[in-house]
């Protein structure tokens, strides 16, 4: 991530570093810096691939920022209507609080 950081200030299309500093925090699990890079890499217009979109996603979850992550897969199931894993991901987040609830009865 360091090394990104410092190719970013020469870098032709700067986006696309954002999102790989903000993976290779998501993969050393710095979640927080992950999701600022993110953040960052969506507001300069990254081309996201669905492997991105679902790391994205977990930082988010993982950040209790459900929603956001809620609308992200609503919008990419919008463009990629058989994109089966982020629907069960989707239903996933929509349903924590009934999975969650079921797990305490045990």
């Amino acid at each position: 991530a360091l090394y990104y950081e410092k190719a970013l200030k020469n870098a032709q299309n700067p986006a696309d570093l954002m999102l790989r500093i903000a993976t290779c925090n998501y993969k050393i699990n710095k979640i927080d810096l992950a999701n600022t890079w993110f953040k960052k890499a969506d507001v300069a217009q990254a081309q996201f691939s669905e492997a991105d979109i679902n790391s994205y996603v977990n930082v988010l979850t993982m950040s209790e920022n459900r929603a956001d992550a809620q609308r992200l897969l609503i919008d990419f199931i919008r463009d990629n209507p058989d994109a089966y894993y982020a629907k069960r991901v989707l239903t996933d987040i929509i349903n924590y609080r009934k999975y969650y609830k079921d797990s305490l009865e045990y």
